[in-house]
């Protein structure tokens, strides 16, 4: 068995990846206040997709707040596909990399959504282009570790937690850098960037694309 599947089994989902996703004791998608500004931030009838959609916990939080959201999530991980297809079969779900999304065209959802994506990859800049590109009017990136305090990223493979290392990139990056990254590929577009949403330490990055 290799690392990521021995991992995933023993130390990840603990046989209930709903929970483990959600926030664990068993609940399933418990309320995060990045959460609550999403479902009040897109509107009613916009089509989202959701790049490393996990359990499907932001899917739960817009059916939740009663909003009609045109779905669809994908995530690398065949479990957590599978699981939320048979958790949520009215919805779409796919298998996919978040930094190669080649199965959607140009400009075909309203709005392209990443939770926690960008800092477990080698860097940002792929999947925020590709992001970029399937999204019609914004792609809003929330973030789980908080920007450098400098001009540098800080690039970072693993953590090691006593004796058991975590195969993950755990990123930061820094805000200026980011800024600089989409002003020069994305020229139309306007940045918006909330550094600490409400003391969680989760940054939420907004990219506005230009409406003809």
């Amino acid at each position: 068995m290799g690392i990521r599947n021995s991992w995933w089994t023993e130390e990840f989902t603990k046989g209930d990846p709903g929970a483990q996703m959600g926030g664990g004791d068993g609940v399933q998608g418990l309320p995060h206040p990045t959460h609550k500004w999403l479902t009040e931030y897109i509107p009613d009838g916009s089509s989202l997709l959701d790049v490393g959609c996990c359990n499907a916990h932001t899917l739960e939080s817009f059916i939740r707040a009663g909003k009609k959201i045109d779905y669809f999530g994908v995530d690398h991980l065949s479990q957590l596909v599978e699981y939320c297809q048979e958790t949520y079969p009215v919805y779409s779900f796919a298998q996919s990399d978040a930094a190669d999304l080649q199965d959607f065209e140009d400009n075909s959802r309203d709005y392209v959504l990443s939770r926690h994506v960008h800092e477990h990859q080698p860097h940002y800049s792929q999947h925020f282009m590709e992001m970029y590109r399937v999204a019609k009017k914004e792609v809003i990136i929330v973030g789980f570790l908080e920007f450098t305090n400098n001009d540098f990223d800080r690039l970072q493979y693993g953590v090691k937690e006593g004796e058991k290392f975590y195969p993950h990139w755990f990123n930061q990056y820094s805000k200026e850098g980011m800024i600089r990254f989409v002003n020069y590929n994305m020229p139309s577009a306007t940045i918006e960037i909330i550094d600490n949403y409400e003391d969680t330490g989760h940054p939420i990055i907004i990219i506005r694309k230009a409406q003809k």
